[in-house]
């Protein structure tokens, strides 16, 4: 299997692994439009950035929330708050997570973060009632 089809595959379940239950909603309606750059994001990003070795799968996580709200993008950023509770990191270390960069995307792009980590959190405890993070 040539290396960019083994990566490809390596992504495509570390997508799995890293969403869960949400993974398809990363995508939907959105396949039809530019379908080349999902498989880019597939093989490169997850295959390639997010299997590397050095930081574990909670911290990677962390790390993309915490760039998010930096960067404003809330709606990548609530697929990736939903990515921590599917992986076991709390809504306290979310927020938290949210609180330590802050100082550095300002006060309105932590105000959305904080608006998006709620909505992410209501839809998990809609979800699952039983294992509230």
């Amino acid at each position: 299997m040539p290396a960019s089809q083994e990566r490809l595959e390596r992504g495509r379940r570390r997508i799995q692994e890293v969403f869960g239950e949400f993974a398809p909603q990363i995508r939907a309606g959105f396949e039809d439009v530019a379908p080349d750059f999902f498989e880019y994001a597939d093989e490169y990003v997850f295959g390639g950035i997010w299997c590397r070795e050095g930081l574990d799968l909670k911290t990677r996580i962390q790390i993309v929330i915490g760039a998010l709200t930096v960067l404003g993008l809330e709606f990548t950023l609530g697929h990736h708050i939903r990515a921590a509770l599917v992986n076991g990191i709390t809504k306290q270390e979310i927020i938290e997570t949210i609180m330590a960069v802050a100082p550095y995307g300002g006060h309105p792009r932590a105000i959305g973060a904080f608006r998006v980590a709620k909505a992410a959190f209501t839809e998990w405890d809609q979800l699952h009632p039983d294992q509230p993070r």
